[in-house]
């Protein structure tokens, strides 16, 4: 009878655990950043060190392309606002940027993904900036990543991947990978594999030396992002399906699908890897647990007013970084 007790206390405890998840929001009231050049940003990324974000916008019916580099936590740009020189009006259409693990040194290098390849910069404070590599790309580059500030990953809207080697400055693979646009980007902490999703419904795992496909996982429909928790333990992609699918990142293998109730346009693990956000057409950021699939209680941040676009985590997770067709950034602060 205690043992029959005992057990019943024990499933109370983990059912009520699993429905009463908390809230990993802070309850600060999030920050709204306006657009300031009038068209929404497509692309958010943190530096490494946690202390920049950068941010991309496409073109707009004017033809302007801006690129901004925000100081955390302020968020300001007085100090690190891409000059005119770089993005003027309608030369270049940016697509996605990452800042270099060294932008906090002397050194301030980023890389633009625009229309026709990428471009690595050296920024200086002063005004201009110094082009130092080129890598041409047919299609826009929409997708970046980057290995230990040695392996640039490029991925195009023609399903085309390149690998640079940013050290040697040259280009060790060029992949036919996808039919469809990339849609999410990712290199393994061991620099061998790199993970890419497309819009032509398929995942892939590819092995960076000879560029072969190792494993390939599918959604239903469009896949619209990927993100890799920090432990390489799960691999999370989303899509037009509304399904949110947790995959083993080494062999392929599936472990969970999360159902949503509308397309998904953006994934991001949290650096904790507890946590999963999601942001799709309802206009919401989701939060998902990662161990029970659950989203959490009040798990919702509903400041944006359309579509959500792309969300980032900072490197310590204090901040969770999201933008919309709203033409809004906002930043919730996270416990």
């Amino acid at each position: 009878m205690k043992k029959l007790l005992v057990s019943i206390f024990v499933m109370v405890i983990w059912f009520g655990c699993e429905d009463s998840l908390i809230d990993p929001i802070s309850g600060d009231d999030p920050t709204t950043i306006p657009d300031l050049y009038h068209n929404p940003v497509n692309w958010i990324s943190f530096s490494a060190d946690g202390n920049y974000l950068i941010t991309t916008s496409p073109e707009d019916q004017n033809f302007w392309s801006a690129l901004l580099v925000r100081k955390v936590p302020s968020f300001d740009t007085s100090d690190f606002q891409i000059p005119d020189t770089l993005i003027s009006n309608g030369s270049i259409v940016v697509h996605s940027a990452i800042i270099t693990k060294n932008f906090e040194t002397n050194k301030k290098y980023f890389i633009v993904g625009s229309n026709g390849g990428a471009n690595l910069y050296e920024y200086k404070t002063t005004g201009g900036a110094k082009l130092f590599t080129r890598i041409s790309i047919t299609g826009n580059v929409t997708q970046l990543a980057i290995y230990n500030d040695s392996l640039l990953a490029c991925g195009s809207s023609t399903g085309i991947i390149k690998i640079w080697n940013l050290v040697s400055n040259n280009l060790i693979k060029t992949i036919s990978a996808h039919s469809g646009e990339i849609t999410g980007l990712a290199i393994t902490e061991n620099g061998k594999s790199i993970i890419s999703s497309s819009l032509d419904n398929s995942i892939v795992i590819w092995r960076i030396s000879d560029g072969k496909p190792l494993h390939t996982m599918y959604h239903n429909n469009s896949v619209t992002g990927i993100s890799i928790s920090p432990d390489e333990k799960y691999l999370v992609s989303v899509g037009l399906d509304k399904n949110i699918n947790i995959w083993n990142p080494i062999n392929g293998d599936w472990y969970r699908t999360i159902k949503d109730n509308d397309w998904i346009n953006a994934v991001v693990f949290s650096p904790d890897k507890k946590t999963i956000a999601t942001g799709g057409d309802d206009n919401i950021v989701k939060l998902w647990d990662v161990s029970t699939g659950k989203k959490y209680n009040n798990g919702e941040i509903t400041n944006h007013t359309n579509r959500i676009l792309a969300l980032a985590y900072s490197i310590d997770g204090k901040y969770l970084a999201s933008s919309a067709a709203d033409k809004k950034l906002v930043i919730t602060k996270m416990k």
